[in-house]
């Protein structure tokens, strides 16, 4: 072993024991041994325990506690009556009576019964010699006993508790009797563990044995004492059980700590906690734990043969060893714990590895392979840095090449930024088609994660990889205009690697161009469409009442000049609040305005509508709700007067229209629902673009622009409010408008 090995195994060893004085081991292992118990829990109910538990409930139902002998009494004969298989009573009667009587009665009552067991604390005791923990004296004697002291790790937590302390535990107790009552099989190791208690000998044996906790607190019928005093329960529910008789209140007794205690809810009282003892027992396998010394002999073993191990491998390979030898020891003690009941504290052994994994890779870094100095040497004069030599020494090294990887991290990131920074998207395709990197513009517009390492001709439907390749071998360039999700782009790709045939594509957006000229399209068909035909009604109309003399005819027909002249006006209005609602410059002037009232006022106007059609307009207030809002009242009445004027023309004669105003999670919720003929499912995604109209069959003859519903979204969103819309064919739709409260 050279100077270097003994150095680095001085170190680690010195390291490790600093670590154990510290406490970091204990604190470590208490976390993963919680853990474990975690995994190895069962999730199903315990059926062969039952806690009757004095809580706040029969505490405020049979006055201050504790009580008198005779409420014990009384629960106790009830439970004896349904034949249990074991009792055990975690109460400790101290206190005192105002009959001696009283105690005289209890007493019978529990020599009654053969299998009940008192929980008896312990006392401790100290002089210069010696240690003892002597049972406290029971008022009864001749009722079994059961010392009820556990053992706790150094951080506070229940981890075990000893055998026998003159007599067995309380636990140990209990399990011995509801085996010979139930005549239950004993798995070998509980049967021996039982054996191996001396019932005749009062010497003080130290043997503890592991709490293996198996089920949670809540894992266990709770009753309330005073629910099973009053003949709440069924006592048949108690039969051949172990029932356990404690306080469960936390403010009458103190929590004991456990792998659970992390949850409030499954905290433990006393009596939780033996029955968490008990059942470990029934379930037991033998829970044992290695000593400390053979942990930290075992540790210091398996660190020394790693370091000797990887000390000469190259740094990525040391790196790949340590998960490796991690992870297969962590994978050994969980199979110890779960599978074969050993708890073999791992805290020491890992922190070891990886210390030892530290000094390895310290002593590696200081050699530095010649081949890589001549290549940061060769890099230095290509660049033609103002950088010094390279010299032998380690830390002159890493700064020459710190200083290299800075400058071309310069270059990266400047020439990223400027490509990141351009307006138009841009990508590079590999020889076989898939796309190899992209920049923010692309990515953004994918949600950053349907582009990279994909095929372009996948991501882009209308870029064919073949027909790509063909047009820049021929012409050096590929263009072609393509949508991407409503995204219209110019698509300009060349080959920039002849070698490695990469290509770069260039998308120049033209959506709003695009936009722009489908806009001025659709309102060149509206103007040919829905203006023509109504201009040249009122022609024909005008001409015609030039020859007619009835006045019945030329009414009918002056109504028809006036129906379409207003419809023009309406369309005109329409164009001039689009184009006033577009206006990038536009300035509300808000005020506080009461929404019932101006909903009133438009349900007034618009009810001469639906009468005409037999159609209810319904306003309904909800209770402590405050209608009002900062807003424009111009604008606002545009909006509801679109959204109820349009439950009158989609809905048939003999309908209702419901309009509600309410409060939702601090948010003033305005909904407008019809009886109509619904909107199908498809167009609801639809409906508030400009000049969308349905196809529905049953609504297609209805007039309209198809500017109304976009004139709602913006108005509404202009006043920090939502909308959506809810629809069923044949059942009617409803509209749903939120502002924040003001």
């Amino acid at each position: 072993m050279n100077i270097k090995h003994k150095y680095g195994l001085i170190f680690i060893i010195c390291f490790f024991l600093l670590i154990n004085l510290s406490g970091l081991f204990d604190a470590i292992n208490e976390k993963i041994y919680n853990n474990y118990i975690e995994l190895n829990k069962k999730t199903s109910e315990n059926t062969q325990i039952v806690i009757i538990q004095i809580d706040n409930k029969s505490i405020h139902a049979i006055g201050k506690w504790p009580w008198n002998r005779s409420v014990y009494i009384t629960l106790l004969k009830k439970i004896i009556s349904a034949n249990p298989a074991v009792i055990g009573i975690y109460i400790s009667f101290t206190e005192l009576q105002t009959s001696s009587n009283d105690d005289n009665k209890l007493f019978e009552v529990l020599k009654s019964f053969n299998n009940i067991v008192l929980s008896t604390k312990l006392i401790k005791y100290q002089d210069p010699n010696i240690q003892l923990y002597i049972p406290e004296k029971s008022i009864f004697p001749g009722v079994k006993q059961g010392h009820n002291a556990f053992q706790y790790s150094d951080k506070g937590i229940v981890t075990s508790f000893p055998l026998k302390v003159s007599y067995p535990a309380f636990s140990i107790e209990i399990i011995k009797l509801y085996q010979e009552t139930n005549k239950i099989k004993l798995n070998n190791k509980l049967k021996k563990l039982l054996s191996s208690l001396q019932e005749d000998s009062n010497s003080i044996q130290k043997e503890s044995i592991l709490i293996d906790y198996q089920r949670t607190p809540d894992k266990f019928k709770h009753f309330s004492f005073v629910d099973v005093l009053d003949g709440k329960i069924n006592l048949s529910t108690f039969k051949n059980k172990i029932v356990l008789i404690g306080v469960n209140d936390r403010n009458l007794t103190s929590i004991l700590p456990t792998p659970f205690t992390g949850k409030e809810v499954l905290s433990s009282t006393g009596v939780q906690l033996q029955a968490q003892v008990i059942d470990s027992l029934l379930n037991y396998r033998g829970l044992n734990q290695l000593s400390n010394q053979w942990i930290i002999l075992i540790s210091l073993i398996i660190s020394i043969f790693f370091f000797i191990f990887i000390e000469k491998k190259p740094i990525f390979s040391q790196g790949i060893w340590l998960i490796v030898i991690l992870l297969a020891f962590l994978m050994f003690d969980v199979t110890l714990f779960t599978t074969f009941a050993f708890w073999l504290p791992p805290a020491s052994t890992i922190i070891l590895i990886i210390t030892t994994f530290t000094v390895s890779l310290y002593f590696t870094t200081t050699l530095v392979d010649k081949s890589i100095v001549d290549s940061f040497t060769k890099l230095q004069q290509s660049k033609e840095l103002p950088l010094t030599d390279l010299s032998p020494d380690l830390n002159t090294k890493m700064n020459t090449l710190s200083k290299l990887i800075d400058v071309i991290n310069t270059d990266r990131n400047l020439i990223k930024a400027i490509i990141n920074g351009v307006d138009n998207g841009i990508i590079v395709i590999n020889k076989q088609g898939i796309i190899t990197w992209a920049n923010t513009k692309i990515l953004s517009i994918f949600n950053d994660s349907l582009v990279l390492n994909q095929p372009a001709e996948k991501v882009f439907s209308d870029l064919k990889f073949n027909n790509i390749t063909i047009s820049v071998k021929k012409d050096n360039v590929f263009i072609k205009q393509i949508n991407i999700n409503n995204h219209y782009f110019n698509c300009i790709i060349t080959q920039i690697n002849p070698y490695e045939e990469q290509y770069v594509g260039i998308f120049n957006d033209i959506t709003e161009s695009v936009t722009s000229a489908e806009m001025k399209s659709t309102i060149l068909h509206l103007l040919t469409h829905e203006i023509k035909t109504p201009v040249a009604t009122i022609l024909l109309s005008s001409d015609f009442l030039q020859t007619q003399e009835h006045k019945e005819i030329t009414q009918n027909y002056l109504t028809k000049i006036s129906n379409q002249a207003e419809y023009i006006k309406d369309l005109i209005n329409n164009f001039l609040t689009l184009n006033e609602l577009e206006a990038t410059e536009l300035e509300f002037k808000y005020k506080t305005i009461n929404l019932s009232l101006l909903i009133t006022s438009i349900i007034d106007k618009l009810s001469i509508i639906a009468n005409t059609r037999n159609i209810k307009i319904i306003l309904s207030i909800a209770q402590n709700v405050s209608p009002i809002i900062n807003g424009n009242e111009e604008y606002l009445s545009i909006a509801f007067s679109n959204l109820i004027e349009n439950a009158i023309k989609y809905s048939p004669v003999d309908t209702i229209i419901q309009v509600t105003i309410s409060n939702l999670e601090n948010k003033l919720k305005i909904s407008i629902k019809d009886e109509g003929y619904g909107i199908p499912e498809d167009e609801l995604n639809k409906l508030f673009n400009k000049f969308y109209r349905s196809t529905y069959e049953k609504t297609k003859n209805v007039s309209g622009t198809g500017l109304g519903l976009s004139f709602v979204h913006k108005i509404i969103s202009l006043h920090k409010g939502t909308i959506e819309v809810k629809s069923t064919i044949n059942i009617g739709s409803e509209f749903i408008i939120y502002f924040p409260e003001y």
